[in-house]
């Protein structure tokens, strides 16, 4: 029913957008959230297990991510550097490389946004006593950028 009624408010709009409604299958875009858990204890570890193209986790998310194959993904959970090297090096590495004989997954489009986690509020947030803790910044984390998030997209961001 809200197909037909779909087609029938492009018909109304205009001729030729009811026409080119009419003439092809509506397209569907799948988009995926994943609490990757693809944090480490300390700034660079995540990038230095990356880097070793062995890393046994990212292998597995990557390979679950290339099977269910969303044109948009909500990656979280990934420790944020300011070059966003770790997301360009799971890209890279694990999701442009099949993994357990799955096919490998491009993403043009990589956006990874700054976050507030391990940044120091300079208060005891967390009221155990001490200031600088990873429960003193303003989003929980031991360093700044710990448990961030990234977007890969196969289509432009805006």
């Amino acid at each position: 029913m809200e197909k037909r009624l779909a087609w029938i408010a492009a018909l109304m709009l205009s001729p030729l957008l009811g026409i080119a409604a009419l003439a092809q299958e509506p397209s569907q875009l799948r988009i995926a959230t994943y609490n990757a858990a693809l944090n480490r204890e300390s700034a660079g570890a995540l990038i230095a297990d990356l880097e070793g193209r062995q890393d046994a986790q990212a292998q597995k998310i990557a390979q679950i991510i290339q099977w269910i194959r969303p044109d948009i993904l909500l990656l979280n959970e990934i420790d944020q550097d300011q070059e966003s090297r770790a997301a360009q090096i799971f890209h890279e590495h694990y999701l442009n490389q099949g993994q357990a004989g799955g096919d490998p997954i491009h993403y043009p489009y990589i956006y990874m946004p700054p976050v507030n986690t391990g940044i120091d509020s300079g208060f005891d947030l967390d009221g155990d006593g001490r200031l600088g803790g990873p429960g003193d910044a303003w989003g929980y984390g031991a360093f700044p950028g710990q448990y961030g998030f990234a977007v890969f997209s196969r289509l432009p961001l805006d």
